[in-house]
């Protein structure tokens, strides 16, 4: 994921636990195919693991998400989300609504117009907060089938869609 207000900044992870930032050559005139290969050299890979490992946080990253308006930047891992309001150099853990269940949280979303306004999906919960992750308010689903991918409207942020998943390659849409 690029981060929108550079993005020679590279924010990236994986389910395997590996949470990296780099930022990529920016010397280089990427219209020039000579150039090319320059462009994605990285000499300053930093891993991001070790400044949140003193939140305990799980290294099975599932979803990651970046502000459109601040670099707000979001990261779910199982059944927690990290928040970042200064590019990946602090993090603070979110409390999410309780589950019945230990439902993975499957993906996230920033209003690309209100970093205020956060997301979360899992297999049971649709959440929406709206002051910064302090607290969270549950949206009632038209499904019972887990949410794979929340995307929000950049000029209309009211407009929310949602995937989730219904059954091997295949899925819905929700709006």
């Amino acid at each position: 994921v690029l981060l929108p207000s550079d993005s020679r900044q590279v924010f990236v992870a994986d389910v395997s636990s590996g949470f990296y930032s780099f930022v990529t050559n920016s010397n280089t005139d990427p219209r020039r195919s000579g150039d090319v290969d320059a462009n994605f050299t990285v000499a300053d890979w930093m891993d991001l693991r070790a400044v949140l490992s003193d939140m305990d946080v799980d290294t099975s990253f599932q979803a990651l998400e970046i502000g459109a308006s601040d670099g707000l930047i979001l990261l779910a891992t199982k059944n927690i989300i990290v928040k970042s309001p200064d590019h990946g150099v602090s993090w603070q853990k979110l409390s999410i609504l309780p589950s019945e269940e230990q439902d993975l949280v499957t993906a996230v979303a920033i209003d690309p117009q209100n970093s205020n306004n956060l997301y979360y999906g899992t297999g049971l919960t649709f959440a929406r907060s709206t002051d910064g992750g302090v607290t969270w308010s549950n949206i009632k689903l038209p499904t019972k089938r887990a949410v794979s991918e929340i995307l929000i409207d950049y000029r209309h942020p009211n407009n929310i869609y949602l995937g989730v998943n219904s059954g091997p390659g295949t899925g819905l849409i929700f709006k």
